[in-house]
């Protein structure tokens, strides 16, 4: 559009010039007798004039989230032109943590930047973030793969069971089962999982009784049990471990049939 709009113009009449853009295209600059990128631009007709108004399709970009999570977009804008650069940010709620990102992008990184080649659409993925605490009873120590304070969720977890010198695994407790030293588990929630480790009794039977040596935790106050079936259990002694291994006997184990002992920590 021009302002005045006339065929011939008299010397030193000033023109003004709009660019209006179609729909999908935007004003990309003037070329010729005209230059910038302002829409508006004004002539002086001092000479015969050329003016050229070029215009470029226009593209958007749609954003969206998937979870507990959003997006910062810069620069924001209705639409873009060919080639320019979007920069897009995901950032988790308290309590989530950012996946990935799918549709024009791939990328596992929460920042990331997008060329407007064409309209595109990209969404940012957030899970959960969930936390596993292990603790050991007894003497142990649990390795977990992989190791890590958050877990997003579902996330699979492998926990191994290492006993100490002198103890056993004998089984998990909370989110972990089974009595195998290595477990996996999904984390669908906060979660304990608690690896028990019992003291290796080492025994003998002689002619006066059963004899036991018991490596335990140094302090201790250990209940000795008996059964003859692992469901009812009897006391046989009741010992103090003040140097980390220490003994007890039962004499009426030369009587009795088939017999099995434990060590039970009195809490």
């Amino acid at each position: 559009m021009r302002d005045p709009d006339l065929s011939e113009y008299t010397d030193g009449t000033s023109v003004k010039l709009t660019a209006v853009a179609d729909a999908g295209f935007a004003f990309a600059g003037w070329a010729g007798d005209a230059s910038g990128t302002d829409a508006v631009a004004n002539v002086t007709m001092d000479a015969n004039k050329t003016v050229t108004a070029s215009f470029a399709p226009t593209y958007t970009l749609a954003a969206f989230v998937t979870g507990d999570g959003s997006i910062t977009v810069t620069p924001v804008k209705d639409t873009y032109l060919p080639g320019e650069t979007v920069q897009l940010i995901a950032t988790p709620a308290p309590g989530s943590a950012f996946v990935n990102w799918s549709g024009a992008s791939s990328a596992t990184t929460a920042m990331i930047s997008l060329t407007m080649d064409a309209s595109q659409s990209v969404t940012a993925h957030f899970k959960r973030a969930r936390k596993l605490i292990t603790t050991v009873v007894g003497q142990g120590t649990i390795t977990r793969s992989p190791d890590k304070a958050e877990y997003l969720d579902g996330e699979v977890v492998e926990l191994t069971a290492t006993a100490a010198e002198g103890w056993q695994f004998a089984g998990w407790e909370g989110a972990a089962t089974g009595s195998e030293n290595r477990t996996s588990l999904s984390v669908f929630a906060d979660a304990e999982a608690k690896a028990v480790f019992k003291p290796v009794v080492a025994a003998r039977l002689t002619e006066n009784g059963f004899s036991g040596k018991l490596t335990a935790e140094k302090g201790k106050v250990y209940v000795i049990e008996v059964s003859s079936n692992f469901k009812d259990w009897m006391p046989v002694a009741t010992v103090t471990n003040l140097t980390g291994a220490l003994e007890f006997h039962d004499p009426s184990a030369t009587t009795a049939g088939l017999r099995f002992y434990r060590a039970r920590a009195v809490e």
